[in-house]
């Protein structure tokens, strides 16, 4: 069996590397040594270079009709659109998988205004074109199947633990009083509402920080840090540290930092429209910040979640590479 995908996702610059980075990471080395699919093609932007599969890389001025060529030539039998991007071309035999990685746009349309036609055109086509719609959860299923396209098929494959983080299982954390924001300083992540629960939490007790990672807005309130930018090695730093992580978002479709909080023994608090039901489990939800303050203050001096050997046993990149190929 042939199979090409993007690899674009791999091409992020060191200072934009967020969710799409991680899943690609993970995804194509877990595809690429436990699939055992036989030829493997990836393209890409950038340079890179995998043991076990051959990397097309591509030149944005020549992009379709680099691709278009060798499509042609190597006649995939399958075909993941990783980063929702389509090649202008495929073979009528191949098998298309769109990975969609969540509707924010499509519900918070004027929360997009420069990127909403470009990521609904993406959609449509994805739509039109591929054999199989791949999400992370049965939240967003069930958002295809309701609001988008009831036809389609649509399969749910649940996002690992980040490879990256696995080498730390079973090492002893260092727990203090820090609060925990990850993500970019975007709208549909709402970072002033998870400094408005902290500066509620601060009258009743001073001794916690709000750590904001991705965010370069300061604030004038106390304790609150701007931290812009968190490469990996730091933030997993911040992780082993934090007793919390606080989530605020109008949407999200699966949601690293919480997968990554829990690993590392944190409890997650968050807003119930930042929860998918694979995770909800052990997330404390609730849209009233006097709840979420009462939360944290009773749980700060108990001990971290010790739910790390589930946690990998349920998330992990073998079981998603396992499960999508039984759809080729």
């Amino acid at each position: 069996m042939k199979v090409a995908m993007d690899g674009g996702v791999l091409c992020s610059p060191p200072g934009s590397r967020f969710g799409n980075f991680i899943f690609g990471q993970s995804f194509i080395k877990t595809f690429l040594e436990k699939s055992d699919v036989g030829d493997s093609r990836v393209y890409t932007f950038c340079k890179t270079a995998f043991e076990r599969a051959q990397v097309r890389r591509l030149f944005p001025h020549f992009f379709t009709g680099q691709i278009a060529a060798d499509l042609l030539f190597f006649k995939p039998d399958v075909y993941l659109a990783l980063a929702q991007s389509l090649p202008p071309y495929l073979p009528s035999s191949t098998k298309m998988f769109f990975f969609s990685h969540g509707l924010s746009f499509f519900f918070y349309p004027s929360l997009y205004r420069k990127d909403y036609g470009r990521l609904m055109r993406q959609l449509e086509k994805g739509i039109r074109r591929a054999d199989y719609i791949v999400v992370s959860s049965e939240k967003v299923k069930d958002e295809f199947k309701k609001y988008i396209y009831p036809k389609k098929k649509v399969v749910v494959l649940r996002f690992g633990v980040p490879l990256d983080i696995l080498r730390f299982r079973g090492k002893r954390l260092s727990k203090e009083n820090i609060i925990l924001f990850v993500g970019k300083d975007q709208k549909i992540k709402r970072v002033d509402e998870a400094v408005s629960i902290f500066s509620q939490l601060r009258k009743k007790d001073k001794s916690f920080k709000l750590m904001l990672a991705g965010v370069e807005r300061k604030y004038k309130e106390k304790n609150v840090f701007s931290l812009g930018y968190v490469e990996r090695k730091e933030l997993i730093s911040l992780y082993r540290r934090s007793k919390f992580l606080l989530v605020t978002s109008l949407y999200e479709s699966f949601h690293f930092p919480t997968l990554e909080s829990f690993f590392f023994g944190s409890r997650v608090v968050a807003y119930p429209s930042a929860v998918i039901p694979e995770l909800r489990e052990h997330v404390f939800s609730s849209f009233s910040k006097d709840d979420i303050v009462r939360f944290i203050i009773e749980n700060k001096d108990k001990p971290s979640l010790k739910i790390q050997k589930r946690l990998v046993a349920k998330f992990n990149w073998d079981s998603y590479v396992a499960s999508l190929v039984k759809h080729f």
